[in-house]
Parts: structure tokens; sequence; C-alpha cells
């Protein structure tokens, strides 16, 4: 199998930058080491997946590589390289058939004839900031991995939105933008999402695509991996460079479905703003509020076709509209006595209480004791309570044997 070779340098670092007097998708070659423009590197990739057509030796070859964490600023505890599941190479490959972004991703490029080039992929449970030298290696790994694969015509990028590293609090800007540093404004990258992102625009001028899951709960990250891929396709075939725009909106919206109330009738404004077919992608971000950095909030990521200001005409005509309706997502919560009085005036069963702050999805603990404590004042009948973390009771537990009764302090660790 030959590789393609763009007639561009693909280490090509054209970075974009508009020249005054001229649109904001006109690209200047300033800063060039190849002294290429966007476009004609473009072109370059045109002519070379010609060639793949004409003598069907040459395939389209996409990277795939993300590091994905949801962090909890406020856990006391960081988050080394040892928490998280690293994937490389044929690992990866084995996630094709799963509904991950990564395996939508891959099963696009297997319908379309690319060939996929895995690199590294990384994830860890929702836990407290990322330790600085276990991005740095994750991000080193990822970078290394590119080069030597290189050329490659496209890059997906399977990333969260809530990162955030010591030191850093944009993990996946930071790490956009060293891809896009490494591969050059030629090669399209489109990436995707976690909706409980919080997601700047450093990171989305190195994108060209961005595509956070629509749902929650997240049934959909594989179909967002498709779009991703389709939109790398399209650029390669068309030869366009689409415009992301990002919109933040001061909000810390509570956990919210997409599938009931508000949280649903909000996406469907979202997913009508994409009806225009000049609008590639509106992504809604919920944001993660559980992180203690300057960006933090909602935000609105609009991919278009076309110039900046249609991008933030979009965006911020859907951020208006998110925050004229804000007081519809406002907290409504109960203690955790008033929570089992409710429950034990309810004549309707079984009655479940969802007990919401210390969710271990959102990197807390877990460990907390309040509702159970009000559920044991309330002496409920028939009554269990699930879950609580403490390894060392679990052990106790365990040495004791199944029928014992044991003596513990519970909790709150």
């Amino acid at each position: 199998m030959l590789p393609v070779t763009p007639s561009g340098s693909p280490g090509c670092s054209t970075r974009r930058q508009t020249l005054p007097g001229t649109p904001p998708w006109s690209w200047s070659s300033a800063g060039s080491s190849c002294g290429s423009l966007r476009g004609s590197c473009g072109g370059a990739h045109r002519r070379d997946r010609a060639l793949a057509a004409a003598g069907g030796q040459i395939m389209t070859r996409v990277v795939i590589a993300g590091i994905r964490h949801e962090t909890n600023t406020y856990c006391r505890d960081t988050t080394p390289a040892s928490a998280f599941h690293q994937r490389r190479g044929a690992a990866i490959l084995r996630e094709r058939d799963t509904d991950s972004a990564a395996g939508g991703a891959m099963r696009a490029c297997e319908r379309l004839g690319f060939e996929v080039v895995p690199v590294l992929i990384v994830d860890a449970q929702p836990s407290g900031t990322i330790q600085s030298e276990a991005y740095d290696a994750f991000k080193q790994e990822i970078l290394a991995g590119i080069a030597a694969a290189r050329p490659v015509d496209g890059v997906f990028l399977d990333l969260h939105g809530a990162g955030v590293v010591e030191h850093l609090e944009d993990l996946e800007g930071d790490l956009a933008t060293a891809v896009r540093d490494l591969v050059g404004e030629a090669v399209p990258i489109a990436a995707v999402f976690d909706l409980h992102g919080n997601v700047t625009q450093t990171m989305a001028d190195a994108l060209d695509g961005v595509f956070a899951c629509h749902h929650y709960p997240h049934v959909d990250f594989h179909e967002r991996g498709d779009e991703a891929i389709r939109l790398i396709d399209a650029m390669l075939r068309e030869n366009f460079r689409p415009v992301v725009h990002v919109e933040t909106v001061p909000m810390l919206l509570p956990t919210t479905t997409t599938f009931l109330g508000k949280g649903k009738a909000m996406l469907g404004e979202m997913l009508e703003a994409e009806l225009p077919d000049d609008v590639i992608d509106v992504s809604w971000f919920h944001g993660f509020p559980y992180t203690d950095i300057a960006h933090v909030g909602c935000h609105l990521a609009v991919t278009v076709r076309g110039d900046r200001e249609h991008a933030q005409t979009v965006a911020r005509g859907a951020a208006e509209s998110l925050w004229r309706q804000r007081d519809a997502f406002r907290v409504q919560s109960l203690s955790a006595q008033e929570a089992v009085a409710r429950a034990r005036a309810a004549t309707d069963r079984p009655v479940v209480i969802n007990e919401t702050s210390d969710n271990c999805g959102g990197g807390t603990p877990g460990d907390g004791t309040h509702v159970l404590r009000a559920m044991l004042e309330a002496r409920l009948p028939k009554a269990c309570f699930a879950f609580l973390v403490d390894p060392e009771v679990a052990r106790q537990a365990h040495d004791a044997g199944v029928g014992s009764t044991i003596d513990v302090r519970l909790g709150g660790r």
C-alpha cells in the first residue's frame, strides 16, 4: 500500500491569521515554514485523492487519538496516569463495534474506504485534577504517534471537554493546538466531545469541526463520531474549510436530561438551528460546573461553511435563547429530611430518592452519609440504601462473612 504524499509539506505550520481587509476565512501564509496557503495545501490533498481513485492504490489515512477526562477540581486528590484506561494500536481497533465516538468513527472510516491509524486513547473515571506529568506523557505520545504516521489526511480526536491539568485549565485547547501545529493547516481535524464540557475559542480555532454528543444520558457518541468523519471526508473531496465559533453563557447548569422537559425543548431549538445547509453543526455544551476555572459555563459551538460572522450569528442566537430561559433550569432540590418525609407520605410505591450531590459520575467520593442518616432517623420500613463507597468497611464485611453482625464507622472518609 502506497502512502498518501501531499505535495505540500505534511508538517506545514501555516497558522490561521486574518489579513486586514480580507474575509476571515482567507488565511495568510505568515509564519509558515512551507510558504503554502491553507487552500493550496488542500488542493494537494484533493489531487492525491484523485490519484487514489484512478490507481486504487492509495488510501486516505485518518489518525484516531484522544484524552477523555471529566475533571472535578474540588476533589482533594489529583489523578495520575495509572488511573487512565490506556489503549494503543490494535486495542483501539477492537473498539470498532462499540457505541463510543471512536467506534462510530472507525465504522465510518471503513464505510468510506479510509485507513484508520490508531495512536492512543485514554480515559478515566471523573476525578480530581490531572497530574501534569500524566497529561504531558499522553500528549507527547499522541504527537509522536501522529508524526511517525505522516503523511496523514485527517485527524479524529476523541475528547471530553472538561479536562483540567495542574497549571493548565484547557486540556482540550492545548492538545488540539499542538496537533494543529504538528499537522499544519491543510489536514482536517474534527473532534467529538461530551456535552458536559467547558470549551474555549482557543480549542475551536484549532479544529475544523466540533461535535458534542447531543443527548444526556449519552446515547449518541457513535453517531457524532460518524458525523466527524463525514466532515473530514467532505473537506477532502470538496476542498472547503469550516469555521467554528464558541459562545459562552454564564450559567452553571445542573444535570439536565435531553429526553424530557426543558432540556428536550432546548435541544430541539439547537437542532433547528442546524437545518440551513451552510450550518454543519450546533453543539450545546451544558458545561461541567464542578471545575473552578475561568471558562466554566454553558457553551454553544457552531461549525459552518462560511465566514466567522455567520458562525457568530448562529451561536449568539442560540446562546441568547438559552439565557432567556435560564430560570427554567434552576435547581429545585430537597434536603435529605424533606425527601424522606415526601417518600413516607407518597401513596405510590416504590419511591426512589435520587441524591445527586455526591455523584461518583461527577468526580465526588461517593461516601456521603446524610441521606442514609435521614432514612435511619425516620425508621423507614422496607427501605434500602445504595450505594456508599467505603473500602475499609467493605473489607471488614468480607472478613466477617455472610450472616455476621458487625459494628462499623461508615463513610465520610
